[in-house]
């Protein structure tokens, strides 16, 4: 008897076995995807899977885009033609029934790689189709990049197409660009910029069509009122989603703008106080003031407070009567501005009250030459009272004060003195009339004398 029957008999049933055993379906199928690349890009990897429990001795898996097939297993079919690119289309995997399709794709392949995509499961005898997968709908396109033109520099979108944020110098020129690749065919596409408001120092540039590009770009002059702008670039197809990409928000970036202005109209305590208004992007971090065309330190006179913003001028005297021009200037990183002269009329007088004049328009009209001379100032008119007399005034009654008060405690000890000396007399007089034998009635010598014109004692001797 033959050996070899026996194995083929067993084989042939083992093949039965397993063929009737294993029911052929897919447990991982490919999903739909939708791939957004950026123009001029970096490349994308596209990943399809298929799992199927099938039996591998009979059967096969096989790849297909577009209904037609690309892949037998892990290997390209051989008739697969123009429909894969190998250099950047790879099967991997066999292993447990799981084979991954991936795809390098970028701009320049996006109607090439665009698709319908399946596994199917087929006999390798008659290629018959056992199981189907389900389709997955591979829809790859680009986005509209943005480009920003400014300076010496040159700022390109990211992954999404987008310019993030830009500093600029208020009236700089700034060109931003949408570059994007057809969708349909050349005359359908648009190509459209917007703001996030009306702006209308903006110069459209024509659309540029390259091949296959779109280009788009307008030329704005920024202004401070255009500060955090956003521009959008849309990329628009009947039929077709809108694609866009955006440019900004723009930090506008400028010179302070400064005045000065009195913080009360009535001067108090000789003391007059400026206030320096001040705008500017980025903000103000320094100021100097002048008085008369000298820059303003700190001293008993000036007093500076909240960052220098407030000057107090103090100690207002005779000799300061009279016109005085002061200004602020205000610096931050773009550069200063200086305020226009304003005019502080100082009149010191005995009365200590103020009056201010606001922002006047002088007009000096020069007939000799018929030109008219127009000058803005803002005039500030302090009158306020003279700190020497009235110094002088005060040290005067503070002396005159104390001068009568030593008048006054002088004529107190005199009169006390008066009062006492009376009260001894007559106390002495009521002793006389009280004790008449008394040894005080006796007469002296000296008394005698004068009475007598002799000397009692002499005679007696």
């Amino acid at each position: 008897m033959d050996v070899a029957f026996p194995c083929r008999c067993i084989t042939f049933l083992l093949i039965c076995y397993v063929t009737t055993a294993i029911d052929p379906r897919f447990l991982i199928q490919p999903d739909d995807q939708r791939i957004v690349l950026q123009y001029g890009g970096s490349p994308i990897y596209v990943g399809l899977d298929c799992l199927a429990d099938y039996d591998m001795v009979t059967m096969h898996v096989y790849w297909f885009k577009n209904g037609v097939p690309i892949s037998v297993n892990y290997l390209f079919h051989e008739d697969v033609g123009e429909l894969v690119d190998a250099s950047r289309y790879s099967i991997s995997g066999g292993s447990f029934g799981k084979y991954s399709l991936q795809i390098m794709t970028d701009d320049d392949y996006v109607t090439f790689d665009t698709g319908q995509y399946y596994c199917s499961l087929l006999y390798s005898s008659n290629k018959t189709v056992i199981e189907k997968s389900r389709t997955a709908d591979i829809n790859i396109h680009t986005s509209p990049l943005c480009v920003v033109d400014y300076g010496t520099s040159l700022y390109y979108g990211n992954a999404e197409g987008d310019v993030g944020n830009v500093d600029v110098l208020e009236g700089d020129v700034v060109e931003l660009s949408c570059w994007s690749k057809y969708i349909g065919t050349p005359g359908e596409d648009i190509m459209v910029w917007s703001g996030d408001d009306v702006v209308e120092n903006i110069t459209n540039i024509p659309i540029i069509d390259s091949d296959d590009l779109l280009i788009s770009s307008i030329v704005w002059y920024p202004e401070r009122e255009n500060h955090n702008m956003t521009f959008t670039c849309t990329h628009r197809l009947p039929g077709k989603p809108n694609r866009t990409c955006q440019a900004g928000p723009f930090n506008i970036m400028y010179k302070p703008s400064v005045n000065v202005a009195q913080l009360q109209m009535q001067i108090t305590n000789y003391q007059i106080t400026l206030l320096c208004n001040s705008t500017g992007n980025p903000s103000v971090h320094e100021y100097v003031w002048t008085w008369d065309n000298e820059v303003i330190t700190k001293n008993d006179n000036f007093h500076f407070e909240n960052n220098h913003t407030i000057l107090a001028i103090q100690g207002l005297a005779v000799e300061n009567n009279g016109p005085h021009y002061v200004t602020c200037t205000g610096i931050n990183d773009v550069g200063n501005t200086t305020s226009e002269n304003s005019t502080i009329q100082v009149n010191i007088t005995f009365s200590q009250t103020t009056t201010v004049r606001p922002l006047t328009t002088e007009i000096v009209t020069d007939y000799s030459k018929s030109t008219v001379m127009v000058t803005n100032q803002v005039v500030h008119d302090a009158i306020v009272a003279p700190v020497h007399d009235c110094r002088i005034f005060i040290l005067g009654s503070i002396i005159a004060a104390i001068v009568s008060f030593l008048l006054v405690i002088i004529v107190i000890i005199l009169t006390t003195c008066l009062i006492k000396k009376k009260r001894q007399r007559k106390s002495q007089r009521k002793n006389v009339g009280k004790y008449p034998d008394s040894k005080s009635n006796e007469q002296s010598p000296t008394e005698q004398f004068l009475l007598t014109g002799k000397n009692t004692d002499i005679y007696s001797m």
